[in-house]
């Protein structure tokens, strides 16, 4: 028998009662102390249950690309990011800006986020002086990483250059958050490798094979390309050198793209090291 949380509604206008951003909110849970596997959502007329989407989504509160666990009404092709079906109840802060209290609200406007760089489309959080917005998947970023070997710290600004994009600042108006790796040879802003995975997956790269995703698509296009990792021409892509170069970069990229997008480490490397590795 599958348990489920007891079915106390509790909304989110009497957990805070004196916090503006949502006083104005609809929005109830089923309520447990421990986890959530279901909800009621002002958003959606439908229960939404806690499920592992067989194919990446689009979520319907930020309107950002996700992977794996989310809630999900699958009549309706509705899902929602955990972090935006259960926003914060109470102002939220981020190391990286530390003097900034945040709140979430459904929408504000033409807003860019300060991590991304993208619009904010959807729901986001928002500083109390309404300077900086975060989308809530952004302000969950982990500031630290490290596998394998490899430690990653997360920055508001790129010290040296992005591997992507070749340049330190995502426009003038948006520096752009960056992974930087502890010797700093390893440097990419999240807003390039969120645009790398969106880029694929507008091109029909991720394709569903049963329960799990299936790297084929576009027959067998490489979701990061040597230009990607900073591998470019003028240098033999057989070398040791460049072969260890190139496996350090995909532990990095592996460990980023979990973060920006939630997902267990072992299934993105499923999905990119056959693809990353097929065309060296």
């Amino acid at each position: 028998m599958k348990l489920r949380p007891a079915r106390q509604i509790v909304s989110w206008k009497e957990r805070k009662r004196d916090n503006s951003s949502f006083a104005n909110s609809t929005t109830k849970i089923s309520y447990h102390p421990m986890k959530y596997t279901e909800i009621k959502h002002s958003s959606h007329h439908h229960t939404l249950l806690l499920k592992l989407a067989k194919t990446p989504y689009i979520c319907d509160g930020c309107k950002e690309l996700g992977f794996g666990t989310c809630f999900q009404c699958e009549a309706c092709n509705f899902d929602l990011h955990k972090e935006c079906a259960l926003p914060n109840s109470h102002p939220s802060s981020h190391p990286l800006l530390k003097k900034c209290q945040f709140d979430f609200y459904e929408s504000k406007g033409d807003r860019f986020c300060d991590a991304c760089a993208h619009a904010l489309k959807g729901y986001m959080y928002q500083c109390s002086n309404g300077v900086h917005d975060l989308h809530p998947s952004c302000l969950n970023l982990e500031t630290k990483l490290r596998s394998e070997g490899v430690t990653l710290r997360l920055v508001d600004r790129a010290p040296s250059r992005c591997l992507k994009c070749d340049r330190r600042e995502i426009s003038k108006r948006v520096s752009g958050w960056a992974y930087v790796s502890s010797h700093g040879k390893y440097c990419y802003h999240v807003t390039c490798v969120k645009k790398m995975i969106l880029d694929k997956w507008e091109e029909g790269y991720f394709v569903e094979k049963g329960d799990v995703f299936d790297p084929s698509g576009l027959a067998m296009q490489s979701i990061v390309t040597n230009q990607d990792i900073g591998v470019h021409g003028g240098r033999s892509s057989s070398s040791s050198k460049v072969r260890k170069y190139v496996n350090m970069a995909f532990i990095v990229l592996k460990l980023i793209i979990s973060s920006i997008f939630g997902s267990p480490i072992d299934g993105i490397s499923a999905l990119i090291q056959p693809l990353l590795f097929g065309n060296q």
